[in-house]
């Protein structure tokens, strides 16, 4: 069932560090489904995932791909617990869910995607997706959602 209805809701939290919010919404149906977060051991490298989001703009939209790497941490960033994965992503895929396909559960939460530029011949330059694309585990998620119960 699709839902096209607007919800009022309420800010709870916001978590800069891992790019997430918690919002209450007012009013929501009882049955107004949802996506179960999966279990931190219910998913490995290789596992195949796919993505939901609005990129670009294009809302419901979904990519497939598979896990890469399952603790990715660059050296400069102080953000732990990053899943790497190839599924394409483009700016309006971040916050959407990153779901096991053999189960449906939430493994993730897409946060970014790696990105080169190349000259525009009009002088500027045009991002490129590399494919290399990033999500917040679902064990550091279910840690900041704790404080809700």
């Amino acid at each position: 069932q699709t839902y096209r209805k607007v919800f009022r809701a309420k800010v709870l939290y916001v978590d800069e560090r891992y790019d997430v919010a918690v919002l209450a919404i007012e009013h929501a149906p009882s049955a107004l489904p949802y996506l179960r977060l999966g279990q931190p051991d219910s998913f490995h490298q290789g596992t195949e995932v796919l993505t939901i989001g609005a990129p670009l703009g294009n809302a419901n939209f979904t990519t497939i791909g598979y896990i890469s790497n399952l603790d990715y941490t660059a050296a400069d960033e102080n953000v732990p617990q990053k899943i790497q994965f190839n599924a394409i992503i483009q700016p309006g895929n971040s916050g959407g869910p990153l779901v096991n396909v053999a189960n449906g559960t939430v493994v993730g939460l897409v946060i970014q995607t790696y990105v080169i530029s190349i000259s525009n011949p009009d002088g500027g330059t045009i991002p490129i997706s590399t494919g290399m694309s990033y999500a917040t585990r679902v064990d550091a998620l279910e840690r900041l959602l704790r404080q809700f119960e």
